[in-house]
């Protein structure tokens, strides 16, 4: 049975495309949603500018899961505080998401990349055949693989070029001339 968090990945590749597989831009948009719970809870903008300048001026941990994990796990204690089921609320609300038309999200991460808070899908590199071959060589073992929509993505997290957007993965097949690059906004091979 697949995870929470692997169906919420899936569906937020499907709805918003390979923008979604960005780390910096799920990392803005779950600072947007912080930003919105202190928002609904009374935090001031004057009480986040001590915190942001606390945060910042501190040295980086270095451990992104370590830092989410302690996100999550104080948002289940706020959560508890204000006597709300976390976990109920979550798959509340993404049925309520799931709901609603892919062409919906796709309006608002252009509108929120047309305000320069968010990528928008054109600005995902575009890759040459040679890159995807020498990424796929380099990270042999290295690789998350998730199914969406049939096909299979590629993605490793501190990889530079895959920072940057989604690898499809069936052009190792036998046949990469059956790829759809022009789909995916890369390069035919010659």
């Amino acid at each position: 049975m697949k995870s929470r968090q692997a169906e919420v990945y899936e569906w937020a590749l499907g709805a918003f495309g390979t923008v979604a597989s960005d780390p910096h831009e799920r990392a803005m948009r779950f600072v947007e949603e912080a930003l919105e719970v202190g928002q609904a809870t009374g935090i001031s903008l004057k009480d986040l500018e001590g915190l942001i300048n606390r945060a910042y001026n501190r040295p980086v941990s270095g451990h992104p899961c370590r830092e989410m994990a302690q996100a999550q796990l104080t948002l289940e204690t706020l959560a508890e505080r204000w006597g709300h089921d976390l976990s109920v609320a979550a798959d509340e609300e993404f049925a309520r998401l799931k709901s609603l038309p892919r062409e919906f999200w796709q309006e608002r991460q252009a509108s929120k990349a047309r305000e320069g808070v968010a990528l928008h899908p054109a600005d995902v590199c575009r890759v040459t055949f040679q890159q995807l071959r020498e990424f796929a060589a380099k990270h042999d073992g290295c690789c998350k693989v998730v199914k969406v929509d049939g096909l299979t993505q590629l993605l490793s997290p501190d990889d530079e070029l895959s920072r940057r957007l989604s690898l499809w993965y069936y052009f190792m097949s036998d046949e990469p001339e059956s790829f759809p690059y022009e789909k995916f906004g890369i390069e035919r091979p010659t």
